[in-house]
């Protein structure tokens, strides 16, 4: 923007270009960032060659000067670049072949409280293990919901002296779909996907799918300093001709997802105190019952 003589502002079409393209391009790279971190920075670097105020800033801190024709050069390049990037981690087709062929190849295997104490540590030596790598990773349920673009992701539980978390970003499948319209906080679970590091405070995972496995083999130890032991014991058994209790999706929802018999050792790891519920994870199950059923082992 220029100033005239007598000091009022003059506009002129190439500052409200630059306004518009500018600020375009900023809210394209804050949306890429969290998905894209490449592309995403170097949009948001583009964008303020462009926005006049961002410009200037930058021409005082660093006392540089750039021709107008080097500047719109500069931010060519730089677009093109975060185009380039742009989805590197993305598969441009999702074949509909089954879960486990999708998930056939080799992974690491680390639990969500490992991987974010490990950025936390020393962000450097955890890119070196864990960057772009396809990596299973058992962790409890922090939080659900979609990013700005409508993408559907999941944060995992990470390290407890922070608020570093695990963010698990989905493929498109009716697997994934289904699953996550199922899940709640505070359960446990297991994705694979691909490491992309660390992006505003939590480790970023993309490509994931959901490992339909038994999570106690997973995730271990974490979810037994997380959950309690209970056994299956009641005094109402003794007025009953079966000795098992059925499993239910939820509270509400009495679709039966398993059973457990009386003198099993259950983990508990979610309550509903409302309606006395327990989600109950045992061996390959999880389902809710109710918690009079259970007794502490």
């Amino acid at each position: 923007m220029e100033t005239n003589k007598d000091g009022s502002k003059k506009f002129t079409l190439s500052n409200i270009l630059g306004w518009i393209v500018g600020v375009v391009i900023l809210i394209i790279g804050l949306i890429s960032i969290t998905k894209d971190p490449i592309s995403g920075i170097m949009f948001v670097i583009a964008s303020l060659l462009l926005v006049p105020p961002a410009y200037k800033f930058l021409s005082k801190k660093f006392n540089i000067d750039l021709s107008k024709g080097l500047r719109i050069f500069i931010f060519l390049t730089l677009v093109v670049l975060g185009v380039t990037f742009t989805g590197t981690d993305t598969p441009k087709n999702v074949d509909k072949t089954s879960s486990s062929q999708r998930l056939a190849s080799p992974a690491l295997t680390v639990t969500s409280v490992e991987l974010s104490e490990g950025y936390e540590a020393n962000q450097i030596a955890a890119d070196n293990l864990y960057r772009g790598k396809l990596v299973k990773i058992g962790g409890v349920v922090d939080s659900i919901g979609k990013d700005i673009l409508d993408n559907p992701y999941v944060v995992l539980k990470g390290s407890t002296t922070n608020f570093w978390g695990v963010q698990c970003m989905f493929i498109e499948s009716k697997m994934n779909n289904d699953m996550l319209a199922s899940l709640s906080e505070g359960v446990p679970i297991v994705v694979q996907g691909k490491v992309s590091g660390e992006v505003i405070g939590n480790v970023l995972v993309n490509n994931c799918n959901f490992v339909l496995e038994d999570t106690i083999n997973v995730i271990g130890d974490e979810i037994e300093t997380m959950s309690k032991k209970y056994i299956v014991e009641s005094e109402e058994f003794e007025y009953m001709e079966s000795e098992e209790i059925n499993l239910w999706k939820s509270y509400s929802d009495r679709t039966l997802v398993g059973k457990v018999k009386r003198g099993d050792v259950v983990e508990v790891i979610k309550e509903d105190k409302e309606n006395n519920y327990c989600l109950v994870v045992f061996n390959n199950q999880e389902g809710w019952t109710s918690c009079e059923w259970l007794q502490t082992n």
